[in-house]
């Protein structure tokens, strides 16, 4: 059932998404709710949770279980509003090593899903700043000095683990000196943040201090 622009429709959202899509998105593209139920029965979609499915041809994303969660946060409109943070977002890092055991994400304020989640999740409500998101993996996460700085909050993670992450990222330039430079933090994060880059061998910790007003005793 479908034709084949409606086909190509549906592909270029699922491939935006590692090949995985909403029952809106679906309908958006041209599929009725016949047609949808159709193609999961015919094995060309693989049903992840309730209204989320993947193209069954689609190469298999690494973190399927992440793109599921993203898209059951989807709006309405088929635009996924939550962005994995904390934890979650420090393991989908290039060279972590941290393997989460829960899995965190940080929706808007007024994000309202009557619709369980497909699996156990931690959902935080605040809205986050369009600097502090970067997407990963084909999904929105927290950008790496974002999370390092949530994670002194909380103290999900080990110090001495932020601080091998920085010294990883630094030298393989996951974090940038730019990026250091332009992060848009505000005092207290920076005073979290600076004992972190200290201990992972920043050298020119002395000129965020100055540029923001921080403290020595940062």
């Amino acid at each position: 059932m479908g034709n084949r622009q409606t086909f190509d429709r549906l592909y270029q959202i699922a491939d935006l998404q590692h090949g995985c899509f909403t029952a809106q998105q679906a309908r958006s593209a041209g599929y009725s709710p016949q047609g949808q139920y159709y193609h999961v029965q015919s094995g060309d979609w693989e049903r992840l949770a309730r209204g989320i499915f993947r193209l069954r041809h689609y190469p298999r994303p690494r973190r399927l279980d992440l793109l599921t969660y993203h898209l059951w946060t989807a709006d309405r409109d088929g635009v996924p509003q939550g962005i994995f943070s904390y934890d979650t977002a420090l393991s989908l890092y290039p060279y972590s090593v941290w393997v989460p055991v829960k899995t965190h994400m940080t929706v808007p304020w007024g994000f309202n899903k009557r619709a369980k989640p497909p699996g156990e999740i931690v959902l935080y409500k605040a809205d986050l700043k369009p600097s502090h998101v970067t997407t990963v993996q084909g999904v929105r996460t927290t950008t790496p000095l974002k999370t390092l700085a949530d994670l002194m909050v909380r103290g999900f993670v080990a110090q001495y683990h932020l601080v091998d992450f920085i010294r990883t990222s630094l030298a393989t330039d996951v974090i940038t000196t730019k990026q250091l430079n332009d992060a848009d933090l505000d005092d207290s994060e920076w005073e979290l943040l600076i004992p972190l880059l200290r201990k992972a061998g920043y050298d020119e910790i002395d000129e965020i201090r100055i540029t923001r007003s921080i403290q020595a005793g940062a």
